[in-house]
């Protein structure tokens, strides 16, 4: 197989930076975490590669709407089909923030979904997914090193992902019964107990609990300012997980104090 070549017109944005692009319209996305994405891309580049995005741990490949329907959860590559991805434009290509690790072609973009997947190493029966404990650590620290790592949402916690400026809100909202938060450009990621999804089962696209096995970019504890992802709110001894339904009224009051400013 080879790389698709599509007759969509689809450009990425023409600004300076980067800008949010919903899934599911010219493409799906399937995002991988850099331990299997770099030796995947070895593979891919020999003539099967479309644009891939890389930002900080994750990288990015558009592949045809609806082609990764089948796709099982894994704890380093994830299929979207729904949600946002932020989308450099054609020039940039190094850091800092999201760039085009493989340039952006016209219609050369997208990557053959079957190809992707076997490069991945992501089989039918999700290989390479880590056993989960379901129950919250009494005690959880981010894992060791210096630099930014991957954590599986559904893992360790449940996580929320929220728009930055309704972020603000909750956070300042929640006050000290907020847990820690980490900051990745206009993301904010909220760390909830397991089994939180019911509780915010009808919040909107601003501020959704991930699917279990979602890679989420978890920072060194040290670290409290950008570039990249970073601690917006530390993490504290025994209370780094915020209530679901504490969370569930400071989103609506959130969304409600936005519309009266409008």
């Amino acid at each position: 197989m080879t790389t698709l070549h599509t007759r969509a017109s689809w450009m990425p944005p023409s600004g300076p930076l980067p800008a949010k692009v919903t899934v599911g319209r010219h493409w799906d996305a399937v995002r991988a975490d850099r331990r299997v994405a770099e030796p995947a891309l070895e593979l891919l580049l020999r003539g099967r590669c479309g644009s891939v995005i890389r930002d900080d741990t994750t990288y990015t490949w558009l592949v045809p709407v609806g082609s990764t329907r089948d796709w099982p959860v894994s704890h380093l590559a994830w299929r979207m089909a729904a949600g946002e991805v932020a989308v450099p434009p054609p020039h940039r290509v190094h850091r800092p923030g999201p760039h085009w690790r493989v340039p952006w072609r016209r219609g050369r973009y997208l990557t053959d979904s079957t190809v992707l997947r076997r490069a991945l190493g992501v089989d039918a029966a999700g290989r390479g997914e880590e056993p989960i404990d379901q129950q919250p650590p009494a005690r959880w620290t981010p894992p060791p090193g210096p630099g930014v790592t991957t954590v599986s949402a559904g893992g360790p916690w449940d996580c929320a992902l929220i728009a930055r400026t309704l972020a603000e809100r909750v956070i300042s909202r929640l006050g000290d019964r907020c847990g820690a938060v980490i900051a990745d450009w206009d993301d904010y990621y909220l760390l909830l107990p397991p089994g939180a999804r019911p509780h915010l089962s009808s919040t909107p696209l601003e501020a959704r609990v991930l699917e279990r096995g979602y890679p989420v970019p978890v920072p060194p504890p040290h670290r409290r300012r950008p570039p990249g992802p970073y601690w917006r709110v530390p993490l504290g001894s025994g209370r780094f997980l915020t209530d679901p339904t504490r969370l569930r009224a400071a989103v609506d009051a959130g969304l409600e104090a936005r519309r009266r400013v409008r």
